[in-house]
């Protein structure tokens, strides 16, 4: 488990009068009054520290009051062991920041580790077990997220198939898979036999502009884990991109509140919860990740289609 700050800034309802902007520039803040200590667990906590400037402000700051800042972070990370500095989108562009960029997250480890639950979230409701769905996975680059996500759903499904042109590379660690769960993953490169019948298509690759709408079922639900668009590929069917997150009244509610306008629910979630697993070990992140998302009680409150927030109810399934 790791500690990691949080940076954000102050937003303005309004536009400052002169008068006040003076009275701003005569004003030196102190920074620790701007940050926020909220503890996650046990060995986690988050510091959120929102810098007392508007966004322009922040572009005009003067080289000692910019110094200063920097002085109070190095003593925060110092001082409270922080793993991680992490900056709104928006001031990732601050060069005067650019010493405090950390690693960065964008939620999709996290959307990926939810992939069982996105699955029983909508077809539970609608008295299907996803044991007797057929499931295509279509391969990306990355061997290990593949299986990974194969190795989730092994323990709730008996087969399923992968498309992949890089057969060989796969068949070891599927052979692993099916030794040690019994789950038997059928490989081919053609996407006309593997995707024909499919009831879910998991893209972790790129289809768009394939012209495969021909081949595969209509009413197949497709759940997009690829960062290329694939409108193109599936325009009939329908897609899921990415999943909103409802927090849990703890700690992380807390940040929510602080620091949801300037993160994603997916994005924000994900800080906390890879924070709260760091330092184990980083095989099967994302069932570490999934058994934590559910332990601490977040939960998913809508998906994000082509264009727009969806709820479980207005998925078409083909079951």
């Amino acid at each position: 488990m790791g500690n990691f700050s949080l940076i954000v800034y102050k937003k303005e309802s309004a536009r400052p009068s002169l008068l006040s902007k003076v009275l701003e520039s005569f004003k030196k803040e102190r920074f620790e009054d701007y940050t926020q200590e909220i503890s996650l667990s046990e060995n986690c906590k988050g510091f959120l520290v929102t810098l007392p400037y508007g966004y322009e402000k922040l572009h005009e700051l003067r080289k000692g009051e910019i110094l200063r800042f920097k002085n109070y972070m190095d003593s925060l990370v110092r001082d409270k062991s922080l793993e991680n500095v992490i900056l709104t989108e928006k001031l990732e562009h601050l060069d005067w920041l650019k010493d405090f960029k950390g690693q960065k997250y964008n939620g999709q480890t996290l959307y990926q580790a939810l992939l069982v639950y996105i699955l029983i979230e909508i077809f539970s409701g609608r008295g299907i077990k996803i044991g007797g769905l057929d499931i295509a996975v279509v391969h990306g680059q990355n061997n290990r997220v593949l299986f990974e996500i194969v190795g989730m759903l092994a323990s709730d499904i008996k087969y399923l198939t992968v498309i992949s042109d890089r057969k060989q590379e796969l068949e070891e660690e599927m052979e692993r898979i099916y030794s040690d769960t019994g789950l038997s993953v059928g490989i081919t490169e053609d996407c006309r036999s593997g995707l024909k019948n499919a009831d879910v298509i998991i893209n972790l690759g790129n289809l768009g502009g394939m012209g495969i709408n021909s081949r595969i079922n209509p009413k197949a639900l497709i759940i997009n884990f690829c960062q290329v668009d694939s409108d193109k590929a599936f325009a009939e069917n329908t897609i899921i991109n990415s999943v909103e997150i409802k927090f849990p009244k703890s700690g992380a509610g807390e940040t929510k509140e602080i620091a949801g306008e300037f993160f994603g629910s997916l994005q924000l979630a994900e800080i906390i919860l890879m924070h709260k697993i760091s330092g184990e070990a980083q095989n099967s992140v994302l069932k570490k990740l999934a058994h934590e998302f559910r332990k601490d009680g977040y939960a998913i409150s809508g998906f994000v289609g082509r264009r727009t927030l969806i709820k479980t109810k207005g998925i078409m399934v083909g079951k």
